[in-house]
């Protein structure tokens, strides 16, 4: 499956890329400790769409829609001035404002965003 000169005999893989689980981030991150692992930004949007419709976190439903497509415009951002701009505009947003747990979450999300977001 590689040739002579690949990962089995002596370069090693240089990127992952994992949903968010810890088993699966761990292990990789141990055994492959120079390599980067990201976020598929698939789970990463269907992380957020599932956050924002846990009735636990109090996001209204009418603002679920709003809020998500703002953090996938995030997500998709071409430049880091972008990326920072609309990470403000979602930060803005009266659903975000008046919702500590909201606020919170992005603020994690934002922690990693090299991990997840297209610039990087």
């Amino acid at each position: 499956m590689f040739s002579t000169g690949g990962f089995l005999w002596s370069c090693m893989p240089q990127v992952f890329l994992t949903d968010n689980d810890l088993k699966e981030r761990q292990p990789l991150q141990t055994a492959f400790p120079n390599a980067r692992l990201l976020l598929c930004q698939f789970h990463v949007l269907k992380a957020v769409w599932s956050w924002l419709c846990n009735s636990h976190h109090n996001v209204n439903k009418n603002d679920r829609q709003e809020v998500y497509m703002l953090f996938k415009d995030v997500l998709y951002a071409s430049s880091e001035t972008e990326l920072t701009d609309r990470y403000d505009l979602l930060l803005q947003l009266t659903a975000v404002v008046e919702n500590d747990r909201c606020r919170s979450y992005f603020a994690n999300l934002w922690d990693c965003r090299q991990d997840w977001a297209s610039v990087f």
